[in-house]
């Protein structure tokens, strides 16, 4: 029907070879300008209940010079999310958790990393109210065009926050669970990538795979302390080139705390009770280059 041929040669006692041919038109091709990815992104989480498409859509981004983690359902992505993740590849149909539910959740815990969702039946999926959730909705098999498409969208400005490049990443560590609640609610309007750290072990162990542009780093924490746990983190940047701005959070800035606290290795201090002016303008003034812009109209501390 195809204008192909199929066969079989065979030999007793030796085996069997099948084999078809068919002529079929040249793959798309794509112009320099779609191959060129947004500032920025760099790691990819690809979540699929399916091995098979799992490994096809990772080779995928792969491809591309993507680095990619890979997550069987919604609760396994979530649990790998404290990883420096810039870009979340859903499939749309899961069972427990949908993607679209997974974004859900994600957004209901601070998370504001772009999601795209992939699905057999994409009207289905623009249709469903968790549409809100997500930058984008593919059609599977995913095409490449679809995806750089996608990726135009991204650098035109259709992410929240109106800017190409990732969410800026920002650590807090807060053993009070009401100072956290608080805390999240004075950065609810920035468009940032925040996790909480309840402890200062904690801290350390989020800082190694998260990756922050900027930590808020409580002093007085159990298990480990904040100055403690600001040494552990100038320790593993020793020789990398790398210096994460830590910013101290203490209710104790009483004569001589600013020298101590300088010393074990953090840039500055807020005093608590913290207020969201003095907290966005440390945020403003950390983002990176290549990194959307957290606020508009915030000037930087100085």
């Amino acid at each position: 029907m195809m204008g192909g041929r199929i066969w079989v040669e065979s030999e007793e006692g030796a085996g069997s070879t099948f084999g078809f041919s068919v002529s079929l038109p040249a793959a798309e091709t794509l112009e320099a300008d779609d191959v060129r990815l947004p500032d920025g992104l760099r790691t990819v989480l690809v979540v699929d209940p399916q091995g098979v498409r799992r490994a096809v859509l990772s080779r995928q981004m792969a491809s591309l010079g993507l680095s990619v983690v890979s997550a069987a359902s919604g609760a396994e992505a979530l649990a790998l999310l404290p990883r420096a993740v810039d870009l979340v590849m859903t499939a749309h149909t899961m069972p427990e958790m949908d993607g679209l539910e997974l974004a859900e959740t994600m957004r209901a815990t601070g998370m504001r990393l772009p999601v795209l969702v992939m699905s057999a039946d994409p009207a289905v999926a623009e249709q469903d109210p968790g549409r809100r959730h997500v930058q984008g909705v593919l059609p599977t098999p995913l095409r490449r065009s679809d995806f750089f498409a996608a990726m135009r969208g991204f650098a035109a400005g259709l992410r929240p926050g109106g800017g190409v490049g990732r969410a800026m990443r920002v650590l807090a560590a807060e053993d009070n669970k009401t100072n956290r609640l608080v805390f999240s609610k004075m950065v609810a309007a920035l468009d940032i990538d925040l996790r909480f750290a309840e402890n200062g072990a904690e801290a350390v162990a989020i800082f190694r795979n998260f990756a922050p542009d900027l930590m808020f780093m409580d002093i007085s924490m159990p298990e480990m302390d904040g100055k403690a746990a600001t040494r552990c983190i100038r320790e593993a940047e020793a020789g990398t080139g790398r210096r994460v701005p830590i910013v101290a959070m203490t209710a104790h800035a009483m004569g001589g705390d600013e020298a101590e606290i300088l010393a074990a290795g953090l840039d500055r201090y807020l005093t608590k009770p913290l207020s969201k002016d003095a907290i966005s303008k440390e945020i403003v003034a950390a983002c990176p280059a290549g990194v959307r812009p957290p606020a508009a109209g915030v000037q930087a501390a100085s």
